[in-house]
């Protein structure tokens, strides 16, 4: 049995991924505040953090920057726009305004994981070794990341018409479609 899901407007669906954007964003400079209240707050903290790895810091210091480049490559290669497109034409089944959203919102928020993600590694390295290079040189790659990965509505609008060209089921305009409709519809 196939289930209808709650179809959000395009405006709304949008909005909601900047909201959780401008969320992660901020919680990486929770991270930062975090890390400097554990420096000023905890006596046996600094100099060398809750733990003594030296040598081996290194070795997931080298292992934290794979993974945030790993993370950096799926939010840029892997999770492209023009990838998301391509998905969505190839794929065999009905194609809607609805699923398209779908696949734009869920893209976003796993770009959003991978690039958080970089943040927490600084976090966990400072926690281990106190050295806030590792703090902040991971949390300020993942905040210019965050900038890059910023949804804009003309890219989803391009997505909307590239797939549109198609799928006769998804709007080439939907931002307009849902204001008529809107505008249309009688007043409560």
């Amino acid at each position: 049995m196939k289930r209808d899901l709650p179809v959000a407007s395009p405006a709304q669906a949008f909005q909601t991924a900047i909201i959780l954007h401008f969320a992660y964003t901020m919680a990486v400079i929770i991270y930062i505040v975090a890390g400097e209240l554990m420096r000023v707050t905890i006596t046996d903290f600094a100099p060398e953090g809750f733990t003594n790895y030296d040598d081996q810091i290194w070795a997931l210091r080298a292992v934290f920057a794979a993974l945030s480049f790993l993370g950096l490559f799926a939010t840029h290669v892997l999770y492209a726009d023009s990838r998301v497109v391509d998905g969505l034409l190839k794929r065999g089944g009905e194609v809607t305004d609805a699923s398209v959203l779908m696949r734009l919102q869920t893209v976003h928020i796993l770009k959003l994981g991978w690039t958080g993600s970089i943040a927490i590694f600084g976090l966990v390295l400072y926690v281990f070794n106190a050295d806030r290079l590792d703090l902040y040189s991971f949390c300020l790659v993942a905040l210019a990341n965050f900038i890059l990965i910023l949804p804009q509505r003309d890219q989803w609008e391009a997505i909307f018409r590239r797939v549109a060209t198609e799928h006769s089921g998804v709007s080439s305009m939907p931002w307009w479609r849902h204001r008529r409709r809107l505008l249309e519809s009688p007043a409560k």
